[in-house]
């Protein structure tokens, strides 16, 4: 009896693990959190931006200066991308819009990176220096 109340036991909390962590995987990354960010681009700085992935802070930044000028686009297994912010396209003089969080590289699309409160995403308009 206690074997199978053990196994019973066992089996629900893996079962209960299984949701959790489903859950934590499933959460979509457009939500937005409870904090502020800091979003540097070019010689521009915002405070007080309200914490969600790089792409929804772009585009709340985007919709309260039009000036900003956001164009994006998304690409098929990677995400999406900057095309366009204050007029300058990338591939313009070869220079591409790049961005970093608290000064290190994103190895994922402006979508898929949810930031945390305190952080800085700083963006640049350089050459690529992969």
């Amino acid at each position: 009896m206690k074997k199978t109340s053990f196994l019973v036991t066992l089996g629900l909390g893996i079962l209960a693990m299984g949701l959790i962590s489903t859950s934590f995987i499933m959460t979509p990354a457009v939500e937005t959190g409870s904090g502020y960010v800091t979003v540097e681009i070019q010689d521009r700085t915002f405070t007080k931006v309200p914490v969600g992935t790089v792409l929804s802070v772009l585009q709340a930044l985007d919709a309260e200066n039009p000036t900003l000028k956001l164009e994006t686009k998304a690409y098929v297994g990677l995400g999406t991308l900057v095309t366009t912010l204050y007029g300058l396209e990338n591939g313009t003089e070869q220079k591409y819009w790049q961005y970093e969080v608290n000064g290190a590289a994103p190895l994922v699309a402006v979508d898929a990176y949810m930031l945390a409160p305190g952080d800085l995403v700083t963006w640049e308009f350089k050459e690529s220096e992969m």
